[in-house]
């Protein structure tokens, strides 16, 4: 600034004085004035200099210790200065310093806790990291149980939630529905399987897609629902009040309008999520073993693992074309209402020693953690529909016919049969004892005519 550039006027030396002064004394007057000229020049570098340091400063030991009441340099950096212009520097204009380059903390993703949550990247493959959803506590039983979620998570209580219980009689038969079809390929030699301390999941990359709804969807991640060993109920969907013993849900994500799940559950229609209810049968399932084989590597909470990859389509029924549509939400906590739901009518049959590595192996607990507790009961209870509209692909017959009515239609015909049968019998056997009662009566009449005939004539 012009206040800082001093510079002393050059005057013409006076004739008459410096004519009577000696040579020497004007020589030492000019030197005097060179110097004290040599030494503004320095003052005005060296506050050049420091309004310089004010707007790039150094950091320095003795940082935010001065004693004078400006503030220092480096502590200017640190305070939030992105919103506000400070008006210092060269050439009286006003500079806006950047704001300091300082490394942003990563957070966890928002959960959606399924669905249940989303499992951690997969470069977290160490066992003794942690991959616990963020949010407040839940869980599925006790103070933290599923009765408490709306107080932590609002939308728990929305009136579009899920599971629900589907009443096969009550779904709307819709043909136009197209049959699922899972495209695309992993891409990776392995996928990550995690215990995030409510379930087990498998991370999908997105490369895997599904056709056959309103946009393409691409695959985030699938995960387990269960029961306890020696019960029969651990799904989460129920069909005409029927519980499976497991339940698996493949998770997709709009990929057309959101770049991952975590955004896209959000959003109404951003989540797609597979249901599949898994029975015991008589032989084991070989895809569902690619899983169920590397639970013991993520026993407690927390934990990953890497798994071979495989082809996913083979975990679902071999009917992709026959199943029930309808609009809900994740069925963990936050429980946004954004999944387009698709439940299969054809069950999955696996093993009952594969349906036991799921009931026993997990933990919720860390490894840390003095009493570990078991991973049971994983599932949520049915949700009120709220008239909603349940869509099936396929018209009601026999085949949509659920196990109550199959049993009422046999306990009805058995009846039927019987009843007829007792009819029959109580008539054939009125009709016997009137022939009986008619043979009698003709006996005694004729048993009468001869006696009369034996007796004495006139």
């Amino acid at each position: 600034p012009s206040s800082l550039r001093y510079f002393p006027e050059q005057r013409e030396p006076e004739t008459n004085a410096s004519a009577a002064l000696p040579a020497k004394l004007l020589l030492s007057g000019i030197k005097k004035t060179h110097k004290n000229n040599n030494k503004k020049r320095t003052i005005t570098k060296k506050r050049e200099k420091v309004q310089l340091c004010r707007v790039n400063p150094a950091p320095s030991q003795n940082a935010g210790r001065g004693s004078g009441p400006e503030e220092s340099p480096v502590a200017a950096l640190h305070a939030p200065v992105a919103t506000e212009t400070l008006e210092f520097g060269v050439g009286d204009s006003p500079v806006t310093p950047q704001p300091p380059l300082v490394p942003a903390e990563a957070g966890p993703l928002p959960q959606g806790p399924s669905f249940p949550p989303l499992p951690e990247p997969a470069a977290r493959s160490s066992p003794s990291e942690p991959a616990l959803p963020a949010g407040p506590h839940w869980a599925y039983e006790g103070p933290h149980g599923q009765q408490h979620w709306p107080e932590g998570h609002p939308a728990c209580g929305g009136r579009a939630q899920s599971p629900i219980d589907i009443r096969t009689q009550w779904a709307q038969p819709d043909p136009s529905l197209p049959p699922i079809r899972p495209v695309g390929q992993p891409g990776t030699p392995a996928f990550t399987l995690s215990n995030n301390g409510h379930t087990a999941v498998l991370a999908l990359p997105p490369s895997l897609r599904l056709q056959g709804l309103p946009r393409s969807f691409a695959a985030a991640q699938l995960h387990f629902h269960w029961g306890r060993p020696g019960h029969a109920g651990g799904a989460e969907h129920l069909l005409d009040g029927h519980r499976a013993p497991a339940e698996m849900h493949v998770v997709h994500y709009d990929a057309e309008r959101y770049t991952n799940a975590s955004e896209a559950q959000h959003h109404a229609g951003g989540l797609a999520v597979l249901g599949v209810l898994l029975e015991v049968g008589a032989d084991p399932h070989p895809t569902y073993d690619n899983i169920l084989s590397h639970l013991g590597s993520i026993r407690y909470a927390g934990q990953t693992t890497a798994i071979p990859s495989f082809s996913v389509q083979d975990l679902l029924p071999p009917r992709l074309d026959l199943y029930y549509r309808y609009n809900g939400s994740l069925t963990t906590p936050p429980c946004f209402q954004s999944v387009l739901w698709t439940l299969f009518q054809q069950p999955v049959r696996i093993s009952l020693a594969q349906l036991e590595q799921l009931q026993g192996t997990l933990y919720t607990t860390t490894a840390a953690e003095p009493e570990p507790q078991r991973l049971v009961d994983n599932f949520r209870v049915p949700q009120e529909l709220n008239q909603r509209l349940v869509l099936s692909s396929f018209p009601r017959g026999p085949e949509g016919y659920s196990t109550g009515e199959v049993i009422a239609i046999i306990f009805g015909t058995i009846s039927s049969c019987l009843g007829l049968f007792l009819a029959i019998h109580f008539v054939a056997k009125r009709m016997r004892a009137r022939r009986a009662q008619d043979q009698d009566v003709v006996f005694k009449a004729s048993s009468h005519r001869t006696h009369s005939d034996d007796g004495p004539r006139p």
